[in-house]
């Protein structure tokens, strides 16, 4: 005999988001300025702790999706001062 109701599972739908590869943009970013040092950073300690979680931690498969998707997003943030030239 159940002292609770059991809860029906939910069904993750998923979801699609498209990144545009190729998009034009006006602004150049200074590799050097104090703002994009400190961006960098930033960014460089969120992408270890993100490699660490990712490698250590026993995560559902969503949610290594997702950090995975966080991995990927922080790298390609890190590559805006890029030239493309």
């Amino acid at each position: 005999m159940l002292w609770f109701k059991p809860r029906k599972k939910k069904q993750i739908e998923r979801l699609e988001v498209k990144i545009p590869r190729n998009f034009d943009y006006d602004g150049l970013i200074d590799a050097y300025s104090p703002t994009w040092v400190f961006v960098r950073k930033w960014l460089e300690g969120e992408l270890i702790n993100a490699r660490e979680r990712n490698d250590f931690q026993k995560l559902t498969e969503l949610k290594t999706a997702a950090l995975r998707g966080r991995i990927k997003l922080l790298k390609e943030i890190l590559k805006l001062p890029e030239n493309k030239t």
